[in-house]
């Protein structure tokens, strides 16, 4: 960030190549459009490029990068008022190349049960209210830390740490069903 800051145009790309994935899996899992993600992901980095001199370098730049993206999301959230995330990929893409059963390997029958145990769990998730919902997505797939969430959330480590719990509450009583 020290570069794109001097002025360095190559260093702002390698940033955007970097966090571009994770940015638009964030958006993803939030709203569910594929199309729409990608399009909400480029407006994050043109916001940011746009307010490249308001950055604090005391924060860490993922810390204001996300910041940004929640903002847009809960933006597109209220003006759209959407509130189901398919957490599933859109249908004609795959997650990657289908794995194969080693020697031992726990048998199909069992990796079919966890593959819909995982889909009930995502499913949950997306019934979550958007702000648990964020939450979870932001700690549990983003894996970011309790004191970054309390920075991009603008709210206090101890709420965070609340809402965090209470957020896996509703998570566990909606799997239980």
């Amino acid at each position: 960030m020290g570069r794109v800051l001097a002025g360095h145009q190559d260093a702002f790309e390698t940033l955007v190549r970097r966090h571009n994935r994770a940015i638009y899996n964030y958006i993803y899992r939030m709203i569910g459009q594929a199309d729409l993600a990608a399009d909400l992901t480029q407006e994050v980095f043109l916001k940011v490029y746009m307010a490249l001199s308001s950055f604090d370098p005391t924060y860490r730049f993922t810390t204001w990068l996300y910041r940004i993206a929640s903002n847009r999301v809960i933006d597109h959230i209220r003006r759209q008022r959407m509130i189901l995330v398919p957490l599933e990929p859109p249908a004609g893409e795959t997650r990657g190349a289908p794995r194969e059963v080693a020697a031992g390997a726990r048998n199909p029958q069992e990796n079919l049960l966890d593959r819909e145990s995982a889909r009930g769990v995502a499913e949950a998730i997306g019934d979550l209210p958007s702000e648990y919902r964020e939450l979870i997505i932001l700690r549990h797939f983003q894996h970011r830390s309790y004191e970054e969430i309390a920075q991009i959330k603008d709210s206090p480590l101890g709420t965070v740490k609340n809402r965090l719990f209470r957020a896996r509450e509703a998570l566990r009583r909606r799997v239980a069903r």
